[in-house]
């Protein structure tokens, strides 16, 4: 019956039955009744499909900046000094798309963008895009670390994520941290999470590395070129290899 009920308050036939209920008193309780189905169906069916908040990490080029070699492959402190300049790199950012996906879902991308003006001459700039949330350009793996419960008050927080200049040791990777840091900080506009810097890093960065050490991207494996791997931190599983 509250199946038939929601149909019947969304179906377009319903318009000018629901204009006549709102004049007639007989009527007006039953259209009422039909108006608080509709709400309460909506409000179920987005707690139920949240968007999703990822840590997004993309092939990049450049040398190594992050003082703990966040943007590098290589995790050993040694070994990081020893082939900082070829080892594998990564440019950070946060996804954010809807929990259920198909191949043409669609998402947004925030990240901190660098512009080259000239020689040893850089900007920094926040930047959001519409995307495709699993066969982005150079997207090599997604790491969940929240529930969204307010998309327009997330996008605010995100452009208040200061960007530095001048800074040789500051980069994407340090906006991902403060990004995290300013909704941690709010408290309201993420729901069930992980937002704890650290944690979030550590992740990131072994999980990618061991997705590299499974050669998930040189294509000498099989493996789906439409489905980038997927760890959920909050549940701590893979979702996709």
């Amino acid at each position: 019956m509250s199946n038939q009920i929601i149909v019947l308050a969304n179906s377009p036939e319903i318009n000018e039955w629901s204009r006549r209920c709102r004049k007639s008193r007989k009527l007006s309780t039953v259209w009422l009744f039909l108006r608080h189905c509709t709400f309460h169906y909506h409000m179920s069916r987005n707690a139920l499909n949240k968007d999703r908040l990822y840590v997004a990490l993309y092939a990049r080029g450049g040398k190594v900046k992050m003082p703990g070699g966040e943007d590098a492959y290589a995790h050993n402190p040694l070994l990081r000094e020893m082939i900082a300049d070829i080892c594998f790199r990564y440019h950070w950012g946060l996804l954010v798309g809807p929990k259920k996906e198909s191949d043409s879902s669609r998402g947004m991308r925030y990240h901190a963008n660098e512009r080259i003006h000239g020689p040893d001459q850089q900007e920094w700039f926040f930047e959001e895009l519409e995307t495709t949330i699993k066969t982005a350009s150079m997207l090599l793996v997604r790491v969940m670390v929240g529930k969204v419960e307010n998309t327009a008050h997330l996008v605010e927080i995100l452009r208040r994520v200061p960007t530095w200049q001048g800074e040789p040791s500051w980069n994407c990777v340090a906006w991902v941290k403060g990004a995290l840091e300013f909704l941690a900080a709010d408290g309201k506009t993420i729901g069930t999470s992980v937002l704890n810097w650290k944690k979030v890093r550590d992740t990131s960065t072994s999980y990618v590395r061991r997705k590299k050490e499974q050669h998930r991207f040189d294509g000498t494996r099989n493996f789906s070129s439409t489905e980038p791997p997927t760890f959920d931190m909050i549940e701590n599983t893979e979702l996709t290899e």
